[in-house]
C-alpha cells in the first residue's frame, strides 16, 4: 500500500512539473523593444513616413506639408496646403506622444507608389499612401 501511494505521488509530481514547466508564471526578461531599421529620409516609403512622424513630434506642420504631393504628383500650392492643414493638425493630435510602428508595405507593380500600414502604439491603425517622384518618396494621403 505504501508503494502505491509513493508511486501515485511520484506520478503527480512529474505531471505537475511537466505542466508548469511550459507556463511562465514569472517573466525574467526585458520587455520587447522596437528597433528601427530604416533611415529617416525620403529614400524609402517607410523613411518618409518616419520623417512625417518626426516632424509631427517637432510640431512642424509646415515641413509635413512640404513632404506631401498632390494627386497629380506635384508639390502642394498654397490653397492646397491651407486645405490640408486641418488634416495635418488632426494627425498631430492623434499621434502626440505615441510611437509609430510600421507593420506592412504594399508596393504597386511599377514600384513608384506604395501603401504603408502602421500603428500608433500598437493600437490605432493608419495607412499612408506614398509615391515616388524624382527618386524621392512623398506622402499623398493617410487614413
Amino acid at each position: 500500500m505504501n508503494y502505491i501511494n509513493h508511486l501515485k505521488f511520484s506520478v503527480f509530481v512529474i505531471v505537475t512539473l511537466t505542466v508548469f514547466s511550459g507556463c511562465e508564471l514569472i517573466v525574467l526578461r526585458q520587455p520587447y523593444t522596437v528597433i528601427r531599421l530604416t533611415d529617416i529620409n525620403q529614400k524609402s516609403p517607410t523613411g518618409v513616413v518616419m520623417l512625417v512622424k518626426r516632424e509631427l513630434d517637432s510640431l512642424n506642420t509646415t515641413a509635413v506639408l512640404n513632404l506631401m504631393l498632390s494627386q497629380q504628383l506635384r508639390p502642394l500650392n498654397g490653397i492646397e496646403k491651407l486645405s490640408k492643414l486641418s488634416s495635418v493638425q488632426r494627425l498631430l493630435s492623434r499621434s502626440k506622444g505615441k510611437e509609430l510602428i510600421v507593420k506592412d508595405i504594399a508596393y504597386s507593380q511599377n514600384q513608384t507608389s506604395a501603401i504603408v500600414k502602421a500603428n500608433f502604439n500598437h493600437l490605432e491603425p493608419i495607412e499612408f499612401s506614398v509615391v515616388k517622384n524624382e527618386e524621392r518618396w512623398f506622402v499623398t494621403s493617410w487614413q
